[in-house]
């Protein structure tokens, strides 16, 4: 056996065309691996070269601090963004060149945009829109590319603007502590006076009670008055009526007696009469005057006795509701204070920090398990077994998985014969593909294992090969082709196995792949050894079972090879 294996390995270095052909061979799964995950290795990485179209239409609009164009503050910080290649242009150049090859993308800022922004302030908020065009028929990964982005630039958006309401909600709020605190000052105030003021209702009602006295007190007295007056006048009128008597007496006596007009007696007590009869009528108007004043003040006593008594009527009545004033103003004051520290208390922090917690509040600390930091690191577990899997198909059209008919051989011998001349191959290409994942950055957890895991995938694959090739001929190729289609679909290497159709999570567990990439997903980046020893006793069953099955029907696999072959050439003669 021993001589079969080396010289079915010679006849690869002793011949040209198994030269060329094996070195051509082995060279494809690592061209396979290399330039695939060379192109899809870090995409995000190379942003800066994608084109997208920015437009900015904003008219901006006026607020506390004057006129401001929120829309042209946004493309000044998208000129310090270097993530994506940002091209400012118009509307009509950005849609054009959307159709064409010119841009994948494109932001247009409206005349609305500052706004709307501004709304808010102004009770009546409005959503702020930026539109966002894409054209998915161009490239539709680009387009996811691109909408990630457009997250990124919504989330900055809205931080912005919530922090711009949240400080100007907030500095309404510190106006309002203030004035709290002033109408907590204020609020003692009328405690205090309306206090005193209470305080001052006994005083008030004893006063009231001495002016009610003194009142009919003053009523009693201005009717004294009244009658004083009364017999005053009646007095002087008397009086004057006894002058005018004896006037009139005297004259009648001179009259009949001539000689009594010389006397100077006479004439004496004449001047006399004449004399109080002048003083008579002054003293008489005089009390008439008199009379007349004390008339009105008698009037005015009564009224101001009526409205002492109205007075002291109130008062009463006043009295309890200053009593409930008091209580009341010592609630309000109490309220006040205890509103005014809570707020004083609660609003610690100045507006501005209060804004930039608001407008991003959570932190969120991302803890990564086994780190991926690259789509090529996530692809690669992928990639490789497909490199390997194709790269075991295309060996088969170049060395015969069949010895000459005239080479006595047992069926092991042959088997195992030509299973290492394709395993030989199998390592070179496993050794390719190894150097070329490492070479363009993998950065593997466990290294050695990886290598070594991969020249297993590879034996195990190329005793999958040999017996569908072997057992099947040329419809053993296009199994081997249908297979590797199903693999792809159900080994979970690209999308979760649970987004996937039912069908292809049914064929999970029984396709090779499923094994060869969580085996590799653990080398790579985890460090489960359990997962990857399990995985190893699975391929190296499969592969035992595949050398078995070719080494029992190897005999019959040349009869159906030899048959396919002849009607083969009849269709090509026909």
């Amino acid at each position: 056996m021993w001589k079969t294996i080396t010289g079915e390995i010679k006849k690869i270095f002793t011949h040209k065309f198994f030269i060329v052909a094996i070195a051509a061979v082995t060279v494809v799964p690592m061209l396979y691996s290399y330039l695939y995950l060379d192109a899809f290795w870090d995409p995000y990485s190379r942003l800066e070269k994608l084109p997208v179209a920015v437009v900015n239409q904003d008219l901006g609009d006026e607020n506390h601090k004057g006129v401001e164009t929120v829309g042209a503050k946004f493309v000044d910080r998208l000129k310090d963004n270097k993530d994506v290649k940002w091209v400012f242009t118009s509307e009509k150049k950005a849609l054009s060149g959307l159709d064409s090859d010119k841009y994948y993308a494109a932001f247009i800022i409206p005349e609305e945009f500052t706004k709307s922004t501004f709304s808010g302030a102004k009770n009546n908020p409005a959503k702020v829109n930026l539109i966002y065009c894409n054209n998915e028929k161009k490239n539709f990964l680009a387009a996811q590319v691109n909408s990630k982005v457009v997250r990124e630039l919504q989330d900055n958006i809205q931080a912005s603007i919530s922090k711009e309401y949240t400080k100007a909600a907030f500095d309404a709020l510190y106006s309002a502590k203030d004035g709290m605190i002033t109408a907590k000052d204020g609020g003692k105030a009328i405690s205090r006076g309306a206090d005193k003021l209470s305080k001052a209702v006994p005083q008030i009602d004893k006063a009231s009670e001495k002016f009610k006295i003194s009142a009919t007190q003053l009523r009693q007295g201005s009717a004294r008055i009244n009658q004083g007056v009364s017999a005053a006048q009646g007095a002087i009128m008397n009086s004057g009526n006894s002058l005018k008597s004896i006037g009139e007496n005297l004259k009648a006596a001179i009259g009949k007696n001539p000689a009594l007009a010389t006397d100077p007696n006479i004439q004496g007590i004449i001047g006399e009469l004449r004399s109080q009869e002048v003083s008579g009528a002054k003293t008489k108007a005089a009390i008439m005057q008199l009379g007349q004043g004390l008339t009105d003040y008698s009037r005015g006593a009564v009224q101001f006795a009526q409205g002492t008594e109205e007075f002291s009527k109130k008062v009463q009545i006043l009295a309890p509701n200053l009593k409930k004033l008091s209580i009341g103003a010592d609630h309000m004051a109490t309220g006040l204070a205890q509103g005014s520290d809570k707020l004083a208390a609660e609003l610690s922090t100045d507006s501005q920090t209060v804004a930039n917690f608001v407008s991003d509040p959570v932190k969120l600390e991302e803890k990564r398990i086994h780190r991926v930091d690259n789509y090529g690191t996530g692809f690669a577990p992928y990639f490789i077994p497909l490199s390997l899997w194709v790269g075991a198909i295309m060996m088969f059209f170049v060395i015969s998985p069949f010895f000459k008919k005239e080479d006595k051989k047992s069926k092991l011998t042959q088997v195992i014969g030509k299973y290492c001349a394709y395993g030989f191959v199998g390592l070179l290409q496993g050794i390719l593909v190894s150097l070329a994942v490492l070479h363009l950055g993998l950065e593997p957890m466990q290294k050695i294992r990886m290598i070594g895991f991969i020249l297993l995938m590879s034996l195990v694959f190329v005793a999958i090969m040999q017996c569908l090739i072997t057992l099947l001929g040329d419809a053993g190729r296009i199994m081997a082709i249908i297979l590797l289609i199903l693999q792809l679909t159900s080994c979970g290497g690209t999308f979760p196995l649970e987004l996937v159709p039912n069908f292809f999570r049914t064929l999970n567990p029984f396709m090779p792949f499923t094994y060869a990439v969580e085996a590799l997903r653990e080398l790579v980046s985890g460090d489960n050894m359990s997962v990857v020893t399990k995985d190893v006793l699975i391929l190296l069953a499969i592969g035992a079972i595949a050398i078995a099955l070719t080494t029992i029907f190897v005999e019959q696999g040349r009869k159906i090879t030899e048959k396919m072959e002849r009607r083969k050439l009849e269709a090509q003669n026909a």
